[in-house]
Formats: C-alpha cells, sequence, structure tokens
C-alpha cells in the first residue's frame, strides 16, 4: 500500500491490521491509505485506521452459523429448493438434486447456494420433472397459483409416471421489514408411504365388501394399535385397582373368621387369588417395562449395604424353596456400599432367584454369590435346574419369550411366567450402568450374573 501510494496512486481496498495494546489484548484495525505524495502542501502517504475488533469477531461467528447450517443443510435427506421471488433458483442441496434427478447427486454439490455462474439450467430441470407427471397437472397448476399468490401449501403429493411420489411443502420467505425473500420449497421422497397407505385402502375395501363389521374390527385393531401407549399409561387405574380388590376380598373369603368354607370353595379361592395375583404381577412389569423403555423411570440411589439386601431377598424366597424341597444358600462377601436404587435391585434379585426356584428340580439348588468386583459388586444367581436350551439363548431377553422347555418336568406344578422378568431386569441394571449374561447348559443349570458399578452411571430418563 505504501509503494503504491509513492507512485501518486492511491491503493484499492483495505487491509486488516492486528496490533496488541499495551494491556496486552489483541485488536483488530482496518487500514486504508490515500497518496498526497504529489501534492506540494502534504506530500505524504497518509494512513486512516478504524478499531473493527467486534466486527470482525461478530463475522466469524456468523461465517461459523452459516457453515454450520450449510452443512446441516446439505446432510438432510429431504430435497431443500430456496427460489426468489421470481422463481429462482438460489439454494439446493443434494437430496433436492437426487429427489429432481438433476444430473449432479453425485458430483461436487458440497456447496448449498446456487451462484449465477451454476451451469445447471433448473428452468430445464423443473421442466423435465413436470413433463413426467401424469395426466393430471392440476396440482401442478394450485403449486403455481400458491407461489404467485405467495400462499402456503403443505403436504401436497405429485405422483410421477415412474411410480414415484414426492410430497412438496411451500412456504413463503418473509425478508428484513417482511419484504419478499421468495419461497422455501421442502420435497421428501413418500413414494413407500403412499404405497403403504394404498395397501391398507385396498385391503379396508375389499373387507368392507366382504363384510362391514370384518371391517370394524379392523379399525378398531388400528385404533387400538394407536393408543397402545396411552393405554399401558391408564391401565394400572383400570385394572390394578380391581385386581387389587379381587385378591383382597379373596383373602377376606379365605379368613377363618367369615366362615367356614368347603375344600372346593378353599380350591376355587386359592385359584382366584393365584391367577389374580399373576395378571397383577403382569400389570406391573408391563407398567414398568414401558416406563424403562419410555426412560421415564428415574432411579433414586441410595448407599444400600448389598449383603443386606440380598438377605433379605433370599430370606423372602426361602419359604418357596423349602416347600419345593431346594436347598436355598447365600454366598456374600463383605465390601463397600453401593450407590444405587435399592429396590429396583431388590427387584432383579428376586427376579432371578424366584426363576432360579421355579425350573429347580426338587433335591436341587439355588445359589446366591456377590462380592466386589473392579468399581463395584458382582451378583450371580446359579441353579442346578433344567437349563435352557442353546437355540432359545440368543432371544432370552425379548418381551414375552419363554424357554421352549419350561414345560419340562421339575417333580412339581410350576406356574408360567409372564416372559416379562429378564426383559425388565437387563433394563434396571443397564439404567444404573451395569451389564446382565446368562450361561446355561439344558439338563444342567443356569447362572445369571450381573455387574453393578458403584454408583449409578446415570439418575434413568
Amino acid at each position: 500500500m505504501f509503494l503504491t501510494c509513492c507512485t501518486g496512486r492511491h491503493p484499492t481496498g483495505t487491509v486488516d491490521l492486528r496490533l496488541c495494546t499495551a494491556a496486552g489484548r489483541w485488536r483488530t484495525v482496518e487500514v486504508a491509505a490515500r497518496s498526497f505524495v504529489d501534492d506540494a502542501q502534504v506530500g505524504a502517504v497518509v494512513f486512516f485506521g478504524i478499531d473493527v475488533t467486534r466486527q470482525r469477531e461478530t463475522e466469524r461467528t456468523v461465517l461459523v452459523e452459516q457453515q454450520r447450517l450449510a452443512r446441516l443443510v446439505e446432510t438432510m435427506g429431504d430435497g431443500l429448493l430456496l427460489l426468489d421471488e421470481r422463481g429462482r433458483v438460489g439454494l439446493a442441496n443434494l437430496a433436492a438434486h437426487r429427489l429432481l434427478d438433476t444430473g449432479l447427486a453425485g458430483s461436487d454439490t458440497s456447496r448449498s447456494h446456487v451462484t449465477e455462474d451454476d451451469p445447471l439450467d433448473w428452468a430445464a430441470v423443473i421442466g423435465r420433472a413436470i413433463e413426467r407427471l401424469g395426466a393430471d397437472s392440476t396440482r401442478v397448476e394450485r403449486l403455481r397459483e400458491a407461489f404467485r399468490l405467495r400462499s402456503a401449501i403443505v403436504g401436497e403429493e405429485i405422483p410421477f409416471d415412474d411410480g414415484r411420489v414426492l410430497e412438496l411443502d411451500l412456504v413463503p420467505v418473509a425478508g428484513p421489514g417482511e419484504s419478499d425473500s421468495g419461497t422455501l420449497v421442502h420435497i421428501r421422497d413418500v413414494t413407500a408411504r403412499v404405497a403403504i397407505r394404498h395397501g391398507l385402502e385396498e385391503r379396508s375395501r375389499g373387507l368392507e365388501e366382504r363384510s362391514r363389521g370384518l371391517e370394524e374390527r379392523n379399525q378398531a385393531l388400528i385404533e387400538a394399535t394407536a393408543l397402545n401407549n396411552e393405554f399401558v399409561a391408564t391401565v394400572s387405574h383400570e385394572l390394578r385397582g380391581p385386581l387389587s380388590s379381587v385378591v383382597a376380598f379373596a383373602h377376606l373369603l379365605g379368613d377363618a373368621a367369615t366362615g367356614d368354607l368347603s375344600e372346593d370353595q378353599r380350591t376355587y379361592l386359592d385359584v382366584i387369588d393365584r391367577n389374580a395375583n399373576r395378571l397383577l404381577r403382569l400389570i406391573e412389569d408391563l407398567l414398568l417395562l414401558s416406563r424403562l423403555e419410555a426412560r421415564t423411570l428415574h432411579l433414586k440411589p441410595v448407599p444400600t449395604r448389598l449383603p443386606e439386601l440380598l438377605a433379605v431377598a433370599v430370606a423372602e424366597r426361602t419359604p418357596v424353596a423349602l416347600a419345593a424341597g431346594l436347598h436355598l444358600v447365600l454366598e456374600c462377601a463383605d465390601g463397600p456400599e453401593l450407590i444405587c436404587d435399592d429396590t429396583r435391585v431388590h427387584q432383579v434379585v428376586d427376579n432371578l432367584v424366584s426363576n432360579a426356584v421355579k425350573f429347580t428340580p426338587s433335591g436341587g439348588q439355588v445359589t446366591v454369590r456377590a462380592g466386589p468386583a473392579d468399581d463395584g459388586w458382582t451378583i450371580a444367581v446359579a441353579d442346578s435346574g433344567v437349563g435352557i436350551p442353546a437355540a432359545d439363548l440368543p432371544r432370552l431377553f425379548s418381551a414375552f419369550f419363554r424357554g421352549s422347555n419350561v414345560a419340562a418336568a421339575v417333580g412339581r406344578q410350576v406356574m408360567p411366567g409372564t416372559g416379562l422378568g429378564l426383559v425388565v431386569s437387563r433394563a434396571i441394571v443397564e439404567l444404573h450402568g451395569g451389564g446382565i449374561s446368562v450361561a446355561s447348559t439344558e439338563g444342567v443349570g443356569t447362572t445369571v450374573t450381573l455387574s453393578l458399578p458403584s454408583r449409578p452411571a446415570r439418575n434413568g430418563g
């Protein structure tokens, strides 16, 4: 700039000069220069400087945000086109090129903005797209009218002669001061969705031709599926209360204070109590599983003495084990306190011990072992029961799955489970940041091992 000024010419443009102040702070000064060397009264080169530090920081921030937005737009699965007020394309992402079959989807489309030097003839691209539409052109006219009148259109489905269906949204975009900045076109390929919808419509029509009653039942099933989550959320109030009443009144009827019962009547009450309690357990498991899958269950971690927790869990199952002719053993080493939701951990241990007792023949043994390991605790529940077939192991943690040998004779009547115990147990253990594994040999026994960190990895949710 100085040398240019020395020749008597004014330099074009400015330069940014970074300066460090006496306080050690860097400032950016925008410098311009003017030549007065030919002026007899001045005979000098004059430099002008403006502090633009904050302006440059703002520009850098804006540039970063623009680049981030450009990357977001470019990696979207849906196509985006930005048309100016005259209908010219000012922005097109990779998905738009692919959906409109411009031929540039595999080339350099890393830039989202279209420039005047862009070799692509967008008018021709849109014209070819219109030519590939079916005979019905009313949709195109409606879109043109919406663009002309600056009105919004959402969810306009346009079928092409090649079988594809694109869904368009037209959204007017206002610039600074509410000035017209054009229209944003959002493009989605909904071919699969439309095909599914048409298939459902055809099936519905077929069912209606056969029987209106069947069609109504089918609609009810669809609505029931849509309301599944709501049902699970309200099932506690709708079913748990009445079932609890059934159990309570069954106990009252069985109480000797209410009168003597015949042997058959007492058997009937036992059946009512057993099945009602089974339904209650199923409802509780469904509710808990729903909360776990929705990540709405929050742990309540407290310092816990794991040996004491295990002793309580084993003691609660000991009467059942003794009645089944089993030897239930607890082998627990001493160790540091475990920060966990003691109610949920007790539930997991109870599930595992209950399964072990249920599927171990009379004369067998169930052993609960625990001890500190690494930064936490390891708990193992081992039994000498019927075991699990190797083919069933991969599906063991699937909801409602029960082993193919659950009906194997264990020497006594076994109440079938719901197939949710292991699923719920794994979800609770993983919510604590731990893990659970199963090793089993059919006819030999099963060992379920779980590890718990010293404190939960997160507080659920």
